[in-house]
This record gives C-alpha cells, structure tokens and sequence, in this order.
C-alpha cells in the first residue's frame, strides 16, 4: 500500500487528531486551519496559531507549511509539496512572477523564510479583505457532509463563476473585512439569487476558469513572455501603435468589443491599465494583475494554449496529456 493510499485511509478512518478535520478535495489550506479551529473549540484564534504551530495566518499565502507536516508526521502525510501544489495558489502565482521570487516564495510558504517580492503583494494575489464561494456548492455540501469548505479553486483571481453550477461567485461579507479563522461558517450570508449571465459572458468565464485550473496545476512559464515588451510588440503588429504612441482609446474599445463589458465588470477588469499603457508602454506590466494579464492573453492570443505554445519557447517540460487537455 502506498504511502497516499495509506493517508486517505487514516483520514477516512478518523484515526487522525481528535480535531483534526477530513481534508476535502479542492479544499484550501486556510479552510483546513479554519474547520480545525471551529472543531477544536478554542475561544481565540491565537490559541489555534499556536497549536498548528504558525505565527499568523493568511487564507490565500499560507506560511510555514512545514509546521502542519509535523503535526501530522505520525499519521503517515503527504509531503510538504503535496500540500503546496494541491491546497494552495503556489502554481498560480509561480506562473506570474520571477524565478527569484519564486524561490523566495517557496521558502516563505513552506519554511515561513524569505520574502515575499513586490509581484506578491496584497494587490496581486493575498487579497486577505474578502473570500469567494459558489452558494449552490455550500447547499450541496450541507445535503451531502452536513458542514462546508472553502474551495481553492474558488480563490483563484481570474476564476468568477463556479464551474459546476455556472452561477457567479460571490464575496463573504465579514465585519471590517476581516477574514479570519471563524469565517467557515459562510452558510449564514444572505445570499440573493443572480442575475443570469448572458451566453458570451459565460463563456469566456468558462475559458478563464478552465485557464485557471492549469494555471493553478503547473507553472507555464509565463512571466518571461508577460513583460511590456511582449505586449508592445503585438500592440505594433496589430496596429495599435502610431509614432511609438499606443492609441488606448482604440485598444479599450476593441478589448470591451472582444469580451463584452459585463465580463469585464464580473472580472474586476481595470481599464485604468490602458491609461498607463499610454503613458509607460514599456513599463506597465508591473501595474497589471493576472485578470488584466489573462484578458490581454485572450484578446491577442485566444487562448492560454497561445501563448504557452508560442514559438515553441515553452513547450519542452510541458506533459503531454497535460498540454493536449489545454488545447481541447
């Protein structure tokens, strides 16, 4: 029996802690702190830090991994990768920063060393002020385990509808959005039946979700081929650029055309960024977030799958069956 199986086994079986909660599939690391907190019935966050063994906690950028490996090392874990590569955003994130930071943020997640590098910021990807959860997972969840989960892939930035009921997501309302450990009992919101969304901006939902997931599985490499530069060159090829000036009235208009403005406005796209691609076409990048990145990838490549496969630059390392699924 293998040592996965085996930890499968011991969970399902309930020999784990006495508090310790079954790990879900898709389940987000914090949610697995917050559903131990919520049966360990310490009456402050505080306590629980220290029984896990960390010294804060941050839903989207975990830290010190290594932490809740010791505390499951007689129950036969996984690994620290495993918990990294499968309950965090590590992959997301390593696709859009540099290699340097990558390293430092490996440290950071699974060791609580390191710093987190500028393209790590709260702006980019923590956003600890507010979580996302599909209602119609958490009825489902209720009906099916009589308790729920924050769902990973739910938290991914440029991921806003749920896959499985087509419905968008919607943000946890918290107290001076403050998301801390007590923030899994979400079955309280006042959830407000949505609007339907039309065909075409369910479908480019669709498409960025499906981007997110392997965004999410591996790093593509991508920040090598997201810089201004990158961008400046297609802007010139598709006639974008007059006398070294990038026309961001055009651009915007071709771009709202492209996906429609109620997917950009379900996205949180930042149209503000075509103001700053006027003023610093070589330098805008670093003001861009994954959603304002993925749309440019979309409306100049079509696809994730584009740009991965451009020139070929990419495309050793890449497995196979993985590559063939993202060009379906």
């Amino acid at each position: 029996m293998n040592g996965k199986r085996k930890f499968n086994l011991i969970i399902r079986g309930g020999y784990m802690h006495t508090f310790f909660p079954v790990i879900q599939k898709d389940e987000l690391l914090f949610s697995i702190y917050a559903r131990y907190h919520e049966r360990s019935l310490n009456k402050s966050e505080n306590k629980t830090i220290k029984e896990l063994h960390l010294t804060k906690i941050n839903p989207l950028l975990p830290e010190n991994i290594q932490c809740l490996i010791y505390k499951l090392k007689y129950f036969d874990a996984p690994d620290i990768d495993y918990f990294l590569n499968i309950h965090t955003m590590y992959n997301y994130i390593s696709n859009f920063i540099s290699p340097t930071d990558i390293k430092e943020l490996y440290q950071y997640m699974t060791k609580g060393t390191g710093k987190i590098g500028a393209h790590v910021s709260d702006k980019h990807f923590s956003q600890k002020k507010y979580l996302k959860y599909c209602p119609d997972c958490i009825q489902k969840d209720f009906e099916l385990l009589g308790e729920t989960h924050w769902r990973l892939s739910h938290q991914l930035p440029t991921l806003f509808v749920c896959m499985i009921h087509e419905i968008p997501l919607k943000q946890i309302d918290t107290p001076n959005n403050d998301i801390g450990l007590n923030t899994i009992i979400i079955h309280q919101q006042n959830n407000i039946p949505c609007e339907p969304l039309t065909k075409k901006t369910l479908f480019y939902a669709k498409q960025f979700a499906k981007q997110s997931y392997y965004l999410n599985k591996m790093n593509f490499n991508l920040y090598n081929k997201i810089q201004s530069q990158d961008f400046y060159r297609l802007f010139i090829e598709r006639g974008f650029v007059s006398d070294s000036v990038v026309h961001e009235k055009k651009l915007d208009k071709e771009i709202v055309s492209f996906f429609g403005s109620e997917f950009l406005e379900l996205a949180g796209f930042n149209q503000e960024i075509f103001k700053e691609i006027s003023i610093r076409p070589l330098f805008f990048s670093n003001s861009m977030t994954p959603i304002e990145i993925l749309v440019l990838i979309n409306f100049f490549y079509k696809s994730l799958s584009g740009i991965v496969l451009h020139k070929n630059s990419s495309k050793r390392g890449l497995g196979q069956s993985l590559l063939a699924e993202l060009l379906v």
